[in-house]
């Protein structure tokens, strides 16, 4: 993998991080999953699978 691949990589997982940070704090002040999911231009789906997943690693 070249520097710039890698580099590439780091930053899109930069953004998805960001962005399951968004959604998380967005999920804890009550917003609607529907809300959520145009704000943040995911499905509903992705957004629940988010959710769940950051709250097992909290357990």
């Amino acid at each position: 993998m070249t520097s710039s691949m890698r580099l590439a990589e780091m930053k899109a997982e930069g953004i998805a991080k960001g962005k399951a940070d968004i959604i998380l704090n967005m999920y804890k002040k009550g917003y609607p999953l529907e809300e959520i999911s145009d704000i943040v231009d995911k499905n509903i789906e992705e957004i629940k699978a988010i959710i769940e997943n950051k709250e097992a690693i909290l357990i």
